[in-house]
């Protein structure tokens, strides 16, 4: 077996093999988790074969990102005494590349379906958007910094990894949880479902709320920063009567952080009939 060995070094961030370089620029929780999911053989969730079904990619904006990054590599190309033409159309054709769309042989997503919340998916660039969601709410959602359940599902199924509780009884996974190979007699569940079998709520943080027909005020408290202390996340199950809709709306957040993929905090609205699925993401109150 080959482990993953990571290496900080300035510049760019790229995997080769299972060898990871880290530079400045995704000096982060999902920039490295990202460069280590292309070590264990996970590609862009943009470049599905069936991206056209849920994004639209821009070229012309590609374009202008490549513009914009090929400035800092005229400048190394200038320290390292290379032909700046060579390094420009190199990055052209990187940059371009992370876009193309894989055919059905190149890829194996273990039919798991089009996560936005995937650590693999790219994020766009606000002004210049390279890709945009067909359903719009799923804007802040892509370039999220989370190993998403299907992430971890991908690789469980590609490394075969539940094949070492071949011995033991599976357990009744609800919400489309999977065998947990670290514990056979437990699930790895999607995010908003904890306990052994995926069945109950996650952790103690957060509370669980029955919607009634007039408006109800809810405060929570999602998180409070304590210095570089890591990610913390809180789950409220909000449950109506069957074949009822639930309304949501985001009266005020205390300390709004408008990050794309809301990579400083954020709420994730999970409407989804598929629960594995990544939901909305809102960093602050004008993304109704």
């Amino acid at each position: 077996e080959e482990e993953v060995s990571s290496v900080y070094q300035p510049g760019p961030c790229y995997t080769v093999g299972k060898y990871v370089f880290i530079g400045d620029n995704c000096f982060d929780v999902g920039g490295v988790a990202h460069e280590i999911g292309h070590a264990l053989g996970l590609g862009h969730a943009h470049n599905r074969n069936d991206r056209d079904d849920y994004i639209d990619i821009n070229e012309d904006n590609i374009r202008k990102d490549y513009d914009y990054y090929i400035q800092d590599y005229e400048e190394e190309a200038k320290k390292n005494n290379v032909t700046f033409e060579v390094i420009a159309e190199n990055v052209k054709q990187v940059l371009m590349g992370e876009y193309e769309k894989m055919t059905e042989k190149e890829e194996n997503n273990y039919t798991a379906p089009y996560d936005f919340g995937s650590v693999m998916h790219y994020s766009p660039n606000p002004d210049n958007p390279s890709m945009s969601p067909k359903d719009k709410n799923y804007n802040r959602t892509m370039g999220s910094p989370f190993v998403s359940f299907l992430d971890r599902y991908i690789i469980n199924q590609h490394y075969n990894c539940t094949e070492k509780c071949a011995s033991t009884e599976p357990p009744q996974c609800q919400n489309k949880g999977f065998q947990n190979p670290k514990n056979c007699s437990t699930c790895v569940c999607p995010g908003g479902y904890g306990g052994q079998f995926c069945d109950q709520k996650p952790g103690t943080c957060g509370s669980k709320l029955n919607a009634e027909r007039k408006w109800k005020n809810v405060t929570e408290v999602i998180y409070k920063r304590d210095g570089d202390s890591d990610y913390s996340t809180c789950t409220t199950w909000i449950e109506s009567p069957e074949d009822t809709k639930i309304e949501l709306r985001i009266a005020s957040i205390s300390n709004p952080l408008e990050t794309v993929g809301c990579t400083i905090a954020g709420i994730e609205i999970k409407t989804n009939e598929d629960p594995r699925l990544t939901g909305y993401s809102r960093s602050n109150t004008s993304q109704q």
